[in-house]
């Protein structure tokens, strides 16, 4: 399924929650024809802002044995090392530095992109400049951890967002064998169906003043057994988005797949997932079980082939199950959106 960089981006900042800096980088979206020349451009601006306005530094503790006296006297390492008759000490202090995590973070992702074939020419020098500017900065060995230990405060807010890039950068990136050099990967079935989920929940989020309560709810099957241990064997349920009023509930489901709609055999008629309606019907049955608000639910798939939008009653509960374009022009995608969430009566 291709999705228009320009859309592709639109959902990322939702889903980094990040439209703070829509207007300021919707000429980079706009002046790129790939996807890795958009998120490099991003990044190499990025980083050129931090280095022109001053690189965030923090303390980082150190140890080092020293003529003289710093921070605090490690005793014991001290009168290991022998050398108090000539004055050295073995000292503990904390040392400003720029070489702190966001930093080198950045760095090494530049570095990668120094090595990306296919990567815009300008942009490629763009990016070793940028890193040279940073040679100050000893790179670190970038991994899933390493992401997972970066935190912001009011201080280092303004690395939010390259940090994200980043780390979209290094998930998207693939070694090539044997070359040292890296190639933009394709966004697989499962990347998309993550971003499209996320997309939709920080959209209504931000966008929709109807339900004051956006998020995923947890909860078990509302169940009773003879057996009390058997009740632990049944499965969680999550929903994928819940939102939430006083008195009611909409439940969304993000289904991003090529086809919705299939057929069993060549020449039979063509029918919705059947395992999507029996799992938001198995949600709605639980969940108003649970609080006793009136709820409904949406299905919301991408449009490949077919468009449809249709509306049903399971038993009690209004369901509805729609198609939307992701290639639509932003404001159209917005408002068509946001005209799921009516009730069409």
């Amino acid at each position: 399924m291709k999705i228009p960089i320009g859309n592709l981006y639109f959902m990322l900042l939702y889903a980094w929650d990040a439209l703070e800096v829509a207007d300021e980088t919707l000429g980079d979206a706009e002046a790129s024809t790939a996807p890795i020349d958009l998120f490099a451009r991003l990044l190499v601006s990025r980083a050129e802002r931090l280095i022109r306005v001053g690189l965030h530094r923090s303390y980082k503790k150190d140890r080092e044995e020293i003529p003289g006296l710093r921070g605090r006297i490690n005793v014991n390492d001290s009168i290991k090392t022998g050398n108090l008759t000539s004055g050295r000490l073995v000292c503990e202090f904390d040392e400003l530095t720029y070489a702190n995590l966001k930093n080198q973070i950045i760095r090494a992702t530049l570095s990668m992109l120094t090595k990306v074939d296919g990567l815009d020419p300008e942009i490629a020098a763009g990016a070793r400049k940028a890193e040279g500017r940073m040679a100050h900065i000893a790179p670190v060995v970038l991994s899933n951890m390493i992401f997972e230990k970066v935190s912001f405060d009011r201080n280092t807010a303004q690395y939010r967002f390259p940090i994200q890039i980043c780390r979209f950068l290094y998930e998207q990136l693939a070694p090539v064998r044997s070359s040292g050099k890296y190639v933009f990967a394709e966004f697989n079935e499962e990347r998309l169906a993550t971003l499209f989920e996320e997309f939709l929940r920080n959209f209504y989020k931000r966008e929709q003043t109807m339900y004051p309560q956006v998020k995923r709810e947890r909860f078990q099957w509302r169940a009773s057994s003879d057996i009390d241990k058997a009740i632990e064997y049944l499965p969680r349920m999550e929903t994928d988005i819940s939102l939430l009023s006083g008195s009611e509930r909409l439940v969304i489901e993000a289904k991003f797949y090529e086809e919705p709609l299939r057929s069993r055999y060549e020449t039979s008629k063509k029918t919705f997932v059947s395992a999507h309606l029996y799992q938001v019907s198995a949600y709605l049955n639980n969940l108003s079980a649970i609080d006793g608000r009136s709820s409904r639910a949406l299905i919301i798939y991408p449009r490949v082939k077919d468009d449809f939008d249709f509306q049903y009653r399971l038993l009690s509960h209004q369901v509805r199950v729609a198609a939307v374009d992701l290639s639509l022009p932003t404001v159209a995608l917005r408002t068509r959106l946001l005209a799921l969430l009516q009730v069409v009566s």
